[in-house]
């Protein structure tokens, strides 16, 4: 936008004749090209004629009830449809054209892949060959809801500072904290949990776990209520 002429102090503005100057770039689809393979291509053509088709009728929900609901329903779309596979590949570059597909027809659609994607990644770059066949094969398939439980009410960019802990009792770990701010709380199915457990380590001390909705002690206190 552009002004010819500043106003003078105490006008708040005049009536008149407007212009604008507004300039679009548009990214050089060659050189967007040369990153991608030609199943990568196929895979933009398909999900892009999927989203027009499946997605682009679904009404706004009207809040956050209707919301969750509809997040739901679209993880189940999704999973049968197969488009959480590049998630299961860690194909980052496939699930760049997912999301950019399903965010321009349905801003819900790709938080729902989004943070399927959050949740699972960790399972699969670190968890053990029982935890992956536990909840993996559910998640891409959008049978099982993901969540990532990072930020707390005291720590959010800094993650070395969480104060969540996580202490060994037998074969397993006694998780104690509170997380804030965190998507598809009360409604997933599994929470990646970050926790530490040495906190003489800082951000090297930090460990993620896989807590079940159904676990004991855990619990939500209410829902966050945010302008957009």
């Amino acid at each position: 936008m552009h002004a010819e002429r500043q106003l003078p102090r105490g006008v708040r503005g005049v009536q008149g004749e407007a212009h604008a100057q507004i300039r679009l770039t548009v990214p050089e689809s060659t050189a967007v090209r040369a990153f991608l393979t030609d199943s990568h291509v196929a895979l933009a053509a398909r999900v892009t004629e999927y989203a027009a088709q499946e997605l682009v009728p679904l009404p706004e929900p009207p809040d956050d009830a209707a919301a969750r609901a509809q997040a739901r329903e679209l993880l189940g779309r999704l999973g049968q449809a197969g488009w959480f596979a590049p998630i299961g590949d860690l194909d980052l570059r496939a699930a760049c054209l997912v999301r950019e597909a399903l965010a321009a027809a349905s801003p819900l659609a790709d938080v729902v892949f989004a943070l399927q994607a959050l949740g699972t990644v960790p399972i699969l770059l670190a968890g053990d060959r029982a935890l992956q066949s536990r909840w993996v094969p559910a998640a891409l398939a959008g049978r099982a809801m993901a969540s990532f439980a990072l930020t707390e009410p005291e720590a959010g960019s800094d993650a070395a500072a969480i104060a969540t802990t996580a202490r060994r009792d037998g074969a397993g770990y006694i998780l104690s904290g509170t997380k804030t701010f965190i998507s598809n709380a009360g409604i997933a199915d599994f929470y990646t949990v970050f926790a530490s457990t040495d906190p003489a380590q800082g951000n090297k001390g930090i460990s993620a776990f896989v807590v079940a909705a159904d676990a004991p002690g855990l619990t939500f206190v209410r829902p966050l209520v945010l302008s957009a």
